[in-house]
């Protein structure tokens, strides 16, 4: 189904290891993230981030572990552990048929997320860890749960109660977190505390010394206001990964309210290299605060240069704006075909790459009609030149169907010879 904001909407069930596991799959992007939430909650917590992200390209799949949600819930606290919810994940994968994917969850489920990289480190491609808990945190962990697990275990029949009087609350009556909040208290007592039991008698995550081995490139959010989830583990866990970035948050909900304040607080570092005509490697990079767009303009100087390039795109899992010219497509007819079956976007550059200000108004309707017309809807103005967004060149695109895609960051790689 699509839900109100146009996401595709789609809810499953698979068995690994005997039981039934439920999920939601969020969009139809080419990207797979994986999200698992914290500890007694639902996979519906994760819902506001998985919206976000897959109104931003990604598909995401929020998964109930076993005992959470509407996966099943079994009374045995031999089927509870980390690496069993670690075993689940990639079974998910296995399930979907998707060879890699970013993984990420919250609290119990950045925990499980370690635990994944520790046994299947070719399938995650990244990892979002939100409040884990780790060395620092293990004692205010047991003070916390010990007596929700003497709760539920020695005073099930009178906590069963309480939870057949939650499930009579309507769910329309309440809001959103209202019912993240309920549905904790909703579940039967009994399998609540089996798997409170299981997580206790096994580890909670990977040994420093394995974490300190995981190289996907990982994003690690804390905040300091949680003794149970200190900011000290997330501080530790960020100096031993090689390739990690801590972020701060302002509080546990901000990544549930503010997905974007996040999202948009991690440095992106752009690093690209090419051959200056012949002359050696050259170097470009820069920082900034925002998630890019890679774009690339002209024409390649080779096939094999062109062939490259999607290569390197492709082993870092990137999509970019392909700007050829229509003369470059006569001079290479299969470079859309491949550039689109690669996931990147082949849009207009116009044919012959003139400047188009000193043109008439027909001479450059004639040529972006004889451009690339890829499916695209965006035109780029060669060397950058127009006459703003209300002129001639916005215009006239406009009447062919384009809007006008400029920089931000001009390379200045023709400088130095051809990149690609």
């Amino acid at each position: 189904m699509v839900a109100a904001s146009g996401v595709k909407v789609q809810t499953g069930t698979f068995r690994h290891r005997g039981q039934r596991l439920a999920y939601t799959i969020f969009g139809e992007g080419r990207r797979w993230v994986v999200l698992t939430p914290g500890l007694l909650l639902p996979a519906t917590m994760d819902e506001p981030l998985a919206r976000f992200l897959a109104e931003r390209g990604e598909r995401v799949v929020t998964l109930d572990p076993l005992g959470h949600g509407r996966s099943d819930r079994p009374r045995d606290m031999r089927k509870y552990s980390i690496a069993g919810f670690a075993a689940d994940v990639v079974a998910l994968l296995d399930h979907l048929d998707v060879d890699d994917a970013v993984v990420g969850g919250t609290s119990l489920g950045a925990n499980i997320t370690l635990e994944v990289a520790a046994i299947a480190p070719r399938r995650v491609r990244g990892m979002i860890i939100e409040m884990p808990v780790l060395e620092n945190g293990l004692v205010v962990s047991a003070i916390t749960f010990g007596p929700i697990l003497v709760a539920l275990h020695f005073f099930e029949s009178q906590i069963a109660w309480v939870s057949r009087a939650a499930r009579l609350i309507p769910r329309r009556l309440v809001p959103f977190w209202g019912n993240i909040a309920l549905d904790v208290v909703r579940q039967e007592p009994g399998p609540s505390g089996s798997l409170l039991q299981g997580l206790f008698f096994g580890h909670v995550a990977p040994h420093r010394d394995l974490r300190k081995t995981f190289t996907a490139p990982t994003l690690i959010i804390g905040h300091r206001r949680d003794p149970v989830h200190p900011f000290s583990d997330a501080g530790m866990l960020a100096d031993e990964l090689p390739n990690a970035r801590l972020v701060e948050a302002s509080n546990i909900l901000e990544l549930r309210f503010r997905p974007e304040r996040l999202a948009y607080d991690t440095t992106y570092h752009v690093l690209l290299s090419g051959v200056a005509g012949g002359s050696g490697t050259w170097v470009w990079s820069f920082t900034t605060i925002k998630p890019l767009t890679l774009t690339f303009d002209d024409c390649p100087t080779t096939l094999a240069s062109y062939s490259s390039l999607l290569a390197l795109l492709a082993a870092r899992h990137l999509h970019a704006l392909i700007f050829p010219t229509g003369v470059c497509l006569g001079r290479f007819p299969g470079l859309v075909a491949a550039a689109q079956a690669a996931g990147h976007r082949v849009c207009n550059h116009t044919y012959s790459h003139p400047h188009l200000l000193p043109l008439s108004d027909v001479q450059i309707a004639a040529e972006i009609r004889a451009g690339v017309h890829a499916g695209c809807d965006l035109m780029r103005p060669p060397y950058g030149e127009w006459d703003g967004p209300g002129g001639r060149v916005a215009r006239i695109a406009a009447q062919q169907g384009y809007r006008i895609q400029m920089w931000d960051v001009e390379t200045l790689e023709r400088q130095l010879g051809p990149f690609y």
